[in-house]
């Protein structure tokens, strides 16, 4: 028997945004909230707590991301989620560009310009 209170499991995939969230859809959040210090732990943590793949649930935690009710809910970890998705986005459009304003220091240069200014360090 299905939780009448879940999400229908085609709403997501479909590209269909249902009316309210489910419980499934909040522990969702709640798990979205963790961090996973070990190569290959989040997986596994998914495939425990709900017998699907990491890419299923990365599906699905997206389509979540999108619903009002989930910022609603957890404005700190949709707002996070979103930046963190914003930004994979943008690496896979430009690959050799620089992805933050740290990568765009230049330390050869820094170092050529003090010693041609007589800077010691």
């Amino acid at each position: 028997m299905t939780d009448p209170t879940s999400t229908s499991k085609h709403g997501a995939e479909a590209g269909q945004m249902p009316d309210r969230l489910g419980a499934r859809d909040y522990e969702r959040l709640e798990f979205g909230r963790l961090r996973f210090k070990h190569a290959g732990a989040k997986e596994t943590a998914v495939y425990a707590r709900w017998r699907e793949s990491l890419t299923k649930f990365v599906a699905r935690f997206n389509a979540l991301l999108d619903h009002p009710d989930a910022l609603a809910y957890d404005p700190a970890t949709v707002t996070r989620e979103r930046r963190l998705r914003a930004l994979r986005a943008h690496a896979r459009r430009n690959p050799t560009g620089p992805q933050t304003a740290l990568d765009t220091h230049q330390p050869q240069q820094a170092q050529q310009q003090a010693d041609q200014s007589g800077d010691v360090r």
